[in-house]
C-alpha cells in the first residue's frame, strides 16, 4: 500500500507488448475488448496506434528519397570525394 500523499507509479510497457496489442487489433480484436482482457485504458491504445501511423509516414517518407543502390564516390571516375583539391575560382 502507497503513503496518501504519493501519487500512484505509472506503469510502463516495453515496445513488444506494444507491437503484441496493436497486432491483435489489427487482426480484427476491438480496441475496447482488447483493453477490457488486458486491463489497460481504451485511450492508452488509441495514442499507441497513433503513434504507431506516424511513425510509419516518416518511415515512408524517410525513405522515399532514398537511393536503394548509392554509389560510392571511390567508385566514380575522376572523383576524389569532392573538395579535398577543390580551389575557388578567381577572377582578376
Amino acid at each position: 500500500m502507497q503513503p496518501k500523499n504519493q501519487p500512484p507509479k505509472r506503469r510502463k510497457y516495453d515496445s513488444t507488448f506494444k507491437a503484441d496489442v496493436l497486432k491483435m487489433i489489427a487482426n480484427g480484436q476491438s480496441v475496447a475488448y482488447v483493453a477490457q482482457t488486458l486491463g489497460i485504458s481504451e485511450a492508452l491504445i488509441h495514442k499507441w496506434k497513433q503513434r504507431n501511423k506516424r511513425a510509419a509516414a516518416a518511415r515512408k517518407k524517410n525513405n522515399a528519397f532514398r537511393n536503394p543502390f548509392p554509389i560510392p564516390y571511390s567508385r566514380i571516375s575522376g572523383c576524389n570525394n569532392g573538395l579535398v583539391n577543390w580551389k575557388p575560382s578567381v577572377k582578376s
